[in-house]
């Protein structure tokens, strides 16, 4: 009998939720995601394409996300990445790759549920990487 490898716990990552650089905005977000964030949290907290924008990229044949999640810089106060700043979303709570979680996980975009799903392969490289950093920084 095989054991099962448990999926990776995000309330202890939260590495899918950083920006790898300095950046206004960090996740697309569509009319319904709008709709289910709510008012005010989206008033607050999300950021709008220019009419301007969207009507270039439609002129290239590119498209223009409706709005996107902004992001925040915070000091990490606990685990292996305490002291640094990292860029990450401003739905992000917590010290990542220590304790974090999100502020708004039942209603969050349709890209944050499909981008990264715990324990594929994208959420085991950004791990990797992030601990990768870490050693380094040892």
């Amino acid at each position: 009998m095989s054991k099962k490898t448990p999926l990776p716990d995000c309330l202890s990552c939260g590495a899918c939720c950083v920006a790898p650089r300095s950046q206004d905005a960090f996740c697309d977000v569509s009319a319904e995601d709008l709709e289910r964030l709510g008012r005010g949290w989206v008033k607050k907290n999300v950021l709008f394409s220019s009419p301007f924008d969207r009507l270039v990229s439609m002129i290239d044949g590119n498209q223009v996300p409706l709005a996107a999640i902004a992001t925040k810089w915070t000091e990490q106060k606990s685990g292996p990445l305490k002291g640094h700043e990292l860029c990450s979303c401003v739905a992000l709570k917590g010290s990542v790759m220590n304790a974090v979680k999100c502020s708004v996980y039942e209603k969050r975009p349709e890209t944050c549920k499909t981008a990264v799903v715990p324990g594929d392969r994208n959420c085991l490289d950004l791990r990797r990487a992030f601990k990768d950093a870490i050693e380094e920084r040892s």
